[in-house]
């Protein structure tokens, strides 16, 4: 349920960032591009630097900018059609991320602790005072005031004063991973995510962070809020989702072999990926299905249950179990696994789960709105294994 977007880049996208349908990501060697439809193609820009792009900020979609490697910052008043380079404070470090705080106001964050404001959409920076020497990876402001920075070690900083002063925040006892990305849904709630499967919450602006379980180990790059939906990327190619701010997650491979470095939702089902190679993905559905691994214990055998509810309306739960190789009869851990929807005809009309899956019992969330009431079948399938059940699909 993502769909990859065919353009001629190759160089890796580390920023994606929309304003309605008015797109842009940027990447290696200076790389911009542009799409005025959704995201259904885009428009490399003109260069003005070999530098990396490695984030992004769109006060509209006209105002533009782009900071990155060798504290370079771009900037564009006309959408794109001009790209001009900013004065940039005097620092010479990697910038890795910039948030607006209003229609002129933006803030940017870098290595050794670089804090750098700008209060004319880009055109000439101020350093500001920062509390670290710390490498930060990304900010993001709620309003006009309230900002949260995040970076190597765990360091979090917070303002209140739309940037001016920074303190930072105590997170020994919460996780002392890298933060690799913050997103605030509003001036309360936001969620930040880091190395080997760190995601934290806070529900009073910054001040307090709570560790939630992600389900796995691996580094999470990159995380959007849109209203009580939650995405993050994983660095193998795997997307989490939560549909409860930030609780409780569940994983989803988004069909592609590239490292997912940036997500962006406009809503909760709108939203796009960019990453390695140039990848750009694109969702209509809140990415699709996801999968959960809803217990540690391994089973001995394969076995797929019976839907609930059956019959449904629009959404059902299908668990299955995925055994693990025991005395030659399986041979399955680490295997592929397929879970299809077929219809009375025994066409095939929707793809739940294409991918390799450790032993393990596993649940999928199963949406069938797209479809019309009826019959239909559903088909687990391993190397050596295939079952099939019956469900019913009332609207």
């Amino acid at each position: 349920n993502w769909t990859t977007i065919n353009n001629n880049v190759r160089d890796s996208l580390y920023s994606i960032s929309f304003a309605g349908d008015i797109g842009y990501t940027g990447g290696g060697n200076g790389t911009v591009m542009k799409s005025t439809n959704s995201g259904l193609t885009w428009v490399s820009q003109s260069k003005i630097t070999s530098c990396t792009i490695m984030g992004l900020c769109l006060f509209n979609s006209d105002n533009v900018l782009g900071v990155g490697s060798g504290r370079k910052i771009i900037r564009t008043t006309n959408g794109g059609t001009n790209w001009l380079s900013a004065t940039a404070g005097t620092y010479s470090n990697n910038l890795y991320s910039v948030s607006k705080l209003s229609n002129t106001t933006a803030i940017a964050v870098g290595d050794y602790g670089i804090i750098m404001k700008s209060m004319n959409t880009g055109a000439n920076w101020t350093n500001v005072t920062s509390p670290t020497t710390t490498s930060l990876k990304s900010v993001s402001f709620s309003d006009s005031l309230n900002g949260t920075a995040v970076g190597i070690g765990g360091t979090i900083l917070k303002t209140s004063n739309s940037g001016n002063n920074w303190s930072q925040i105590n997170t020994a006892d919460v996780t002392t991973n890298d933060l690799n990305c913050i997103c605030f849904l509003n001036s309360n709630t936001g969620i930040a995510v880091g190395n080997s499967g760190t995601i934290l919450k806070t529900t009073n602006g910054g001040i307090n962070w709570v560790q939630k379980t992600s389900g796995t180990v691996e580094d999470l790059l990159s995380v959007s809020i849109s209203n009580q939906v939650c995405y993050a990327t994983i660095y193998s190619g795997y997307v989490l989702k939560s549909t409860n701010l930030g609780e409780n997650w569940t994983t989803h491979f988004a069909q592609t072999n590239s490292m997912l470095l940036s997500v962006f939702f406009n809503d909760a089902n709108t939203g796009w990926i960019c990453g390695t190679g140039g990848t750009i993905l694109k969702t209509t559905d809140g990415g699709g299905v996801f999968v959960s691994k809803i217990s540690s214990e391994i089973p001995t055998s394969h076995r797929l249950f019976q839907n609930y509810p059956n019959p449904f309306n629009a959404i059902s739960k299908i668990k299955y179990q995925i055994g693990k190789m025991e005395n030659g009869k399986w041979k399955t851990e680490n295997g592929m696994v397929t879970l299809k929807i077929f219809d009375v005809t025994g066409k095939e009309v929707m793809t739940l789960v294409n991918e390799t899956q450790n032993a393990g019992t596993y649940e999928v969330t199963f949406e069938g709105s797209n479809l019309a009431s009826g019959i239909y079948f559903y088909q687990l399938k391993t190397d050596n294994f295939i079952e099939t059940k019956k469900l019913i699909l009332l609207k």
